[in-house]
């Protein structure tokens, strides 16, 4: 009897993480839809970029998204679109050099901040592997 309760709970426990799996798999599918459509529908590099912050938040269950484009200096990153409590960030620049921003830039591993407004130019960051990429 113990058993069988045994093997019944490891099935559940499977059948919950292929649920789950199934689920982040619609969402980002979902996500890369509206990306497409805002694309193909002529909206402006702006738009796509902030829409790409709000989707990046959403898919990582994120309070904010930040996306950072190398400037044209070439040694420091502008941040281009932010979503949620990150607005304050809008048109900041960060050196590459020894920030996180650089480090996410450079490795392209998604980082995970305490505080985005006081960590994003720090090194202060927690790398997490999220099957999403770097924003």
């Amino acid at each position: 009897m113990i058993a069988a309760l045994a093997a019944a709970a490891g099935v559940a426990i499977d059948n919950a993480g292929l649920y789950e799996d199934t689920r982040r798999r619609q969402r980002l599918s979902e996500a890369i839809s509206r990306i497409n459509q805002a694309m193909l529908g002529g909206a402006d590099t702006d738009e796509i970029i902030a829409l790409l912050a709000r989707q990046a938040a959403e898919l990582t269950d994120a309070d904010s998204a930040m996306i950072s484009l190398p400037a044209h200096d070439g040694v420091s990153t502008l941040v281009e679109a932010v979503y949620g409590l990150a607005e304050g960030m809008l048109g900041q620049q960060f050196p590459v050099e020894g920030t996180v921003t650089g480090q996410v830039l450079t490795t392209g591993k998604t980082l995970v901040l305490a505080n985005i407004a006081s960590s994003a130019g720090s090194r202060q960051a927690t790398q997490r592997s999220s099957g999403f990429p770097a924003c």
